[in-house]
């Protein structure tokens, strides 16, 4: 009279069962590939700073190669002033960087000691424009480079 299928609610329970384990697959397969990019990030922001902060010391260094250049004396000052003056603005932009990636509360380099260099520097071009001795100019640019290196020192 009535048709049924024999066995029809354990047939509905085994394809559940396989739904269930396909969702649960899927599911670990999600796990693992979040795990992976969680792990590759943290990896990536570790070697960004590495990198910033190997960078700013390339800087620092070679600002300090061209200032004792510079103390030396004999030659044209004026290159080694304006490359003095780009290694200053490259930590500058590091710095910009470090603050725009980690926050604006981090930094690479004190700023306060970027703004002196960069004060004077300006200084020094205008003394050296209308001919004046330079000698404490560069001393003073040389001790702040100095601080700059000291600050490195311990990496």
């Amino acid at each position: 009279m009535y048709s049924f299928e024999a066995n029809a609610g354990r047939r509905k329970h085994v394809r559940t069962i396989r739904l269930l384990t396909v969702f649960i697959i899927l599911l670990l397969v999600l796990l693992i590939g979040t795990i992976l990019v969680l792990t590759r990030s943290r990896n990536v922001a570790s070697n960004l700073t590495d990198i910033l902060i190997t960078r700013a010391a390339s800087e620092v260094s070679d600002a300090q190669t061209s200032v004792y250049r510079l103390t030396q004396g004999g030659g044209n000052n004026i290159p080694l002033l304006a490359n003095i003056r780009s290694h200053i603005y490259s930590l500058q932009v590091l710095n910009q960087v470090a603050q725009n990636v980690y926050g604006p509360s981090t930094v690479i380099v004190d700023p306060s000691l970027i703004t002196e260099c960069l004060a004077l520097l300006d200084q020094t071009e205008l003394r050296l424009q209308s001919g004046n001795v330079l000698t404490q100019q560069f001393i003073e640019l040389r001790d702040k480079i100095d601080v700059f290196v000291a600050a490195f020192a311990n990496l």
